[in-house]
């Protein structure tokens, strides 16, 4: 077997290609992890857009539930972590001297919530900017905004203001406590850029919640929580609109309450406020879901019954109310009877019109006080009293 000799050079040699193709592997072994990261990062980003935009889906249903506004911060905040992978949330109010109360907080231990709840913050300037949200993560250094951060308990973090016009309602904090890919990665633009779109949002629903309490003052009797004459005067209409292209009958019954005034004198407005309450639920029970009872004021009620088959349905729902009101109200362990009169007008038979046909009813309300009370007439025929 014959041995070649290897000269120094030809080891530098190879020596000098061992090392490029280690280095050629070491680079594209770089690049595939790169390439790699990019696209977790990336994944990532668009995971927390769906999640994101799951979240205001998840907003909308919280519009037509009855909660009060402190149930309904909960809710968004509770949701809020689940959704965008967050650690804990606070929702701070404003008070009168410029501090700030947590009001909501989800994430944190029971104790924790309770001193969290005794305290005044005092928010930084730079936490009220309804342009640029407050974005705190491991580059920023420990002493920015160290404050708030060591009271939430928060070291990274997005706070955005709720606006609504330009009043501020709350002030919007959320975060972890911990920077580890991939359970925890760094907060960033994108994170951002979905709180700023929440925020939003949220502010959006929370005008429509206070538009609807609005509306319902409005449009609501304070005391029975029935459709005021406003309201009742503005259903009537729609309701005649429907039965003239639809061509069926309706009916208005105006009812007026006998022997409240009696109650009212003797016992007192607290006793005459709960009379009425009771009135109003037993009007309200005595008629159909698609019908509409109403409060005009004082002891005067409407009931307005669409989609009639024949003019004695109109008589039937009349007697089961005037039976209804005569059983004796309780309150305080006191006893209290009253009755009602009520008139009873037809559309098309009497008016086509909504203030004609409580005219008419009215009328045959004030007929039915004058001959005795607690029954019911049909305008334009007194034979008909029952």
């Amino acid at each position: 077997m014959t041995t070649k000799t290897i000269d120094q050079t030809e080891i530098r040699k190879l020596r000098r290609e061992v090392f490029y193709l280690r280095r050629v592997a070491e680079f594209s072994i770089a690049h595939m992890l790169k390439v790699d990261l990019q696209t977790i990062a990336m994944r990532q980003e668009l995971e927390q857009k769906r999640r994101g935009f799951g979240l205001m889906a998840e907003l909308a249903v919280n519009l037509g539930q009855e909660l009060d506004n402190e149930e309904f911060l909960d809710s968004i905040s509770r949701r809020l972590n689940n959704a965008l992978n967050m650690r804990r949330t606070a929702i701070l109010r404003p008070e009168a001297d410029g501090l700030f109360t947590p009001s909501v907080l989800q994430g944190y231990a029971k104790d924790e919530r309770r001193d969290l709840e005794k305290l005044r913050l005092k928010v930084e300037p730079e936490f009220l900017n309804p342009i640029t949200p407050v974005l705190i993560t491991g580059a920023d250094p420990p002493e920015r905004l160290a404050d708030l951060r060591a009271a939430l308990k928060l070291p990274f973090l997005i706070s955005v203001p709720l606006m609504l016009r330009d009043e501020l309602v709350a002030l919007l904090v959320t975060g972890r406590q911990s920077e580890q890919r991939p359970i925890s990665p760094r907060l960033g633009r994108s994170d951002v850029e979905t709180m700023r779109t929440v925020s939003a949002y949220l502010a959006t629903l929370m005008a429509g919640r206070r538009l609807s309490k609005v509306e319902a003052l409005v449009n609501l009797d304070p005391l029975t929580n029935l459709p005021n004459f406003r309201k009742t005067k503005e259903s009537l209409g729609q309701a005649l609109r429907l039965a003239k292209r639809g061509g069926f009958k309706m009916a208005v019954l105006f009812i007026d309450l006998d022997d409240f005034k009696e109650v009212n004198n003797t016992y007192g407005h607290a006793v005459g406020d709960a009379v009425l309450y009771a009135a109003a639920e037993r009007l309200r029970g005595s008629i159909r879901e698609s019908d509409l009872v109403g409060r005009l004021g004082g002891d005067e009620f409407v009931a307005v019954l669409t989609n009639l088959t024949h003019q004695e349905d109109a008589g039937l729902v009349a007697g089961k109310i005037i039976e209804r009101l005569s059983e004796p109200i309780s309150f305080h362990g006191a006893s209290h009877r009253i009755g009602a009169s009520i008139g009873i007008s037809l559309f098309p038979d009497h008016a086509d019109d909504e203030s004609a046909l409580l005219a008419a009813a009215d009328e045959a309300m004030y007929l039915v006080k004058k001959r005795g009370k607690n029954a019911f007439l049909f305008a334009g025929s007194a034979e008909n009293e029952k």
